[in-house]
């Protein structure tokens, strides 16, 4: 399934990547690497709140891992800032 789910993303159907590297993960929910493609397919797909997941993921099986690592910073820096409701003055309407 996972060289299936490569086959998949390498020829851009990344939905149908993610369905075959899902079902690979209940066989090899330990697989760093498997983690890592699903978050490759899902940052493809702008599905970037379930790529950073699965990075993150991958990273707790791989923490010495570059590539991982590298791919979560992506990810992140795709989302863009984040800003806290908390900051910025009184709530709307005040």
């Amino acid at each position: 399934l996972e060289n299936l789910a490569l086959v998949e993303a390498l020829a851009g159907r990344l939905d149908l990547a993610v369905r075959y590297v899902t079902e690979a993960l209940v066989r090899a929910p330990g697989s760093a690497a498997l983690h890592n493609t699903l978050g490759r397919a899902y940052l493809g797909l702008g599905r970037v709140d379930e790529a950073i997941a699965a990075f993150e993921q991958a990273l707790a099986i791989d923490p010495a891992s570059p590539e991982i690592r590298e791919n979560l910073a992506l990810a992140r820096e795709s989302r863009g800032p984040r800003v806290s409701a908390a900051v910025g003055g009184p709530p709307p309407g005040r």
